[in-house]
């Protein structure tokens, strides 16, 4: 029997959307497998929660782009905490942490980290925007671009950490992998060129 082939929003950008539109292709291909995890998994009553306000801020990075000058500080806040539950909860999206109904789902984030993984270092060699804070942070553009450059370089080393966790042995890795993470969740929003 084939096995049936899931489609991911943002599976329709050409390579250049993709790159240059990070934030929406990179929500897209974390909420539909999040979301077909949440089905799937037996998640424990007290993580629901974590769980949910992470799809909702996906989903709002997906919905809601071009209403930002009707967004509440609330709502902002909101976001930001759901994209770091998301953190928090990405590296335990498997089976071994939590039982999962279906094959398709018992790796989602092996899955995540394989979709994410070429579209962030190809958007890292091609950024040319700094988020704000860099910005306000660093008064030189140089400092600005390096400081950015290295930030990616520690999500990057999350995503290949999640792709190959057989590779990385230390706590050191660990918490480098953490800190990708949350870092991801720092600055999705502005991921854009």
């Amino acid at each position: 029997m084939e096995r049936k082939q899931h489609t991911f929003p943002g599976e329709e950008l050409d390579e250049r959307e993709q790159v240059w539109r990070f934030a929406d292709y990179a929500a897209g291909a974390c909420v539909s497998l999040l979301e077909g995890f949440m089905r799937h998994a037996q998640i424990p009553n007290q993580l629901k929660p974590t769980y949910e306000e992470a799809a909702f801020a996906l989903h709002y990075i997906l919905d809601n782009q071009q209403e930002e000058e009707n967004v509440n500080l609330e709502t902002c806040a909101r976001v930001l905490f759901g994209l770091h539950h998301f953190a928090i909860c990405l590296p335990f999206l498997n089976a071994e942490y939590i039982a999962v109904d279906d094959e398709d789902y018992a790796q989602t984030n092996l899955l995540i980290a394989k979709r994410i993984l070429p579209v962030l270092k190809d958007f890292a060699a091609h950024t040319q925007c700094p988020p704000s804070y860099f910005n306000r942070i660093y008064t030189d553009i140089k400092d600005q671009c390096a400081h950015w450059d290295a930030t990616l370089q520690e999500m990057i080393f999350a995503f290949e950490y999640l792709t190959e966790p057989a590779k990385y042995h230390n706590e050191r890795d660990i918490k480098r992998m953490q800190t990708g993470l949350h870092l991801f969740a720092e600055y999705l929003q502005e991921m854009y060129n």
